[in-house]
């Protein structure tokens, strides 16, 4: 805003002959800037995901780390495939090596036709496994957050979820009672850092963590942090 101010003389650049334009103090020049951080909190405190695992939507998370889940394992796969298949066929043909240049042209140009067949097929199984274990983790602690917990989303969840899961593989691989006992207390630990590590994430965006809630510890001010 400015005001009009009469001058005797031509003391400063005007508008008009006589006449001075001077800044003029808005009164509410701190209402406004604490209504605008306001805003800005409020803004980022009612994004929609901020209260969901990884800032992501269960269908999403879930696909994404199935997804990422089958890829590093196709990969794994097809090194250990062609790896072992090497071997394998070098232990199958090692009693009738070739003897000439030509013989050793077949035998190679085979045994590389037989590792990328091998290593494509361990490749593939290796990806599967890996994208059912990653997906079934995952949408066991959807399950848990939703239907078993009435929608309370928090670290012990996921240490239930990876309890189950280490359960499920120590008998699967039939271990013995110690050490079912030992990979079942693993695996809880790991999930319920991975849980923590999760709810640290939601509650530094905004979210709610009602444990952290009781604690007495505050949200940071997602306002600024976004500005």
């Amino acid at each position: 805003m400015y005001s009009v101010v009469r001058s005797q003389g031509p003391t400063w650049p005007a508008t008009w002959p006589g006449e001075i334009l001077r800044p003029q103090k808005n009164p509410h020049h701190h209402q406004d800037l604490k209504m605008a951080e306001t805003t800005a909190r409020n803004g980022a405190n009612n994004d929609p995901r901020r209260n969901e695992r990884f800032h992501l939507y269960p269908q999403d998370r879930l696909e994404a780390f199935a997804i990422t889940a089958g890829i590093v394992g196709g990969f794994s796969g097809l090194y250990e495939g062609v790896k072992s298949s090497s071997l394998r066929y070098l232990t199958e043909n090692g009693h009738r090596l070739p003897k000439t240049v030509g013989g050793w042209y077949f035998y190679h140009k085979k045994k590389n036709y037989v590792m990328i067949i091998n290593g494509c097929k361990a490749g593939v199984k290796t990806g599967a496994k890996y994208s059912v274990a990653v997906g079934g983790f995952f949408g066991m602690e959807w399950f848990l957050d939703t239907y078993v917990r009435g929608g309370t989303i928090d670290m012990f969840n996921t240490m239930a979820s990876a309890v189950v899961y280490s359960g499920l593989y120590g008998f699967y691989h039939r271990m013995t009672r110690v050490q079912l006992t030992n990979y079942t207390v693993k695996g809880g630990f790991l999930g319920l850092s991975l849980g923590l590590t999760q709810d640290i994430l939601r509650y530094t965006r905004g979210g709610d963590v009602w444990y952290f809630e009781k604690l007495g510890i505050a949200k940071p001010n997602v306002g600024k942090m976004m500005a």
